[in-house]
């Protein structure tokens, strides 16, 4: 079931929202800028071996190895998607694997959910976010943020339920 915002207002007092408004009053609006061959080849490289393929079906490992030479048409790929503003649908696209945690393989209590994605142009894309934008968003929202993660967060709203 997809979640419905039926009023954007509602966020309107929210922290992190307040907090960008306070701290963006001088800043210039954000643009996306092109990224090089070496941005590119430095992800492609950075890639752990040991991760799921995503649904693209090509493993980490290829992509590491072929960085080199595939660095310099991502990089055209990408910037082309840059610039007129559009995020190829298949890149989104998500498989949900379950991974067996421990005990009872029969017991569904027992596995955890994993979305592989391919993920190069979405980390490029963060990373911009995050140089722009890290000190001027509230320190509840985690994504794009290093040190922060799904599991960050579910901790966060736990300590904050037993809080309230």
């Amino acid at each position: 079931m997809a979640l419905e915002i039926n009023n954007l207002k509602d966020f309107n007092d929210h922290p992190s929202v307040q907090l960008i408004k306070d701290k963006s009053r001088d800043c210039k609006t954000f643009d996306f800028q092109g990224v090089n061959p070496v941005q590119v080849k430095r992800e492609l490289e950075s890639l752990d071996v040991n991760k799921a393929t995503g649904h693209d079906g090509i493993s980490a490992k290829i992509l590491k190895a072929g960085a080199e030479e595939i660095s310099l048409p991502l990089a055209a790929l990408y910037n082309s998607c840059i610039k007129k503003g559009q995020w190829p649908c298949g890149w989104k696209k998500e498989d949900w694997i379950p991974v067996h945690k421990k005990d009872d393989k029969n017991a569904k209590e027992n596995y955890r959910p994993i979305t592989v994605l391919s993920c190069v142009f979405e980390r490029l894309l963060g990373n911009q976010i995050t140089t722009k934008y890290d000190d001027h968003l509230c320190d509840c929202l985690t994504a794009y943020r290093k040190n922060n993660s799904c599991e960050t967060s579910l901790i966060a709203l736990v300590e904050d339920w037993k809080l309230a």
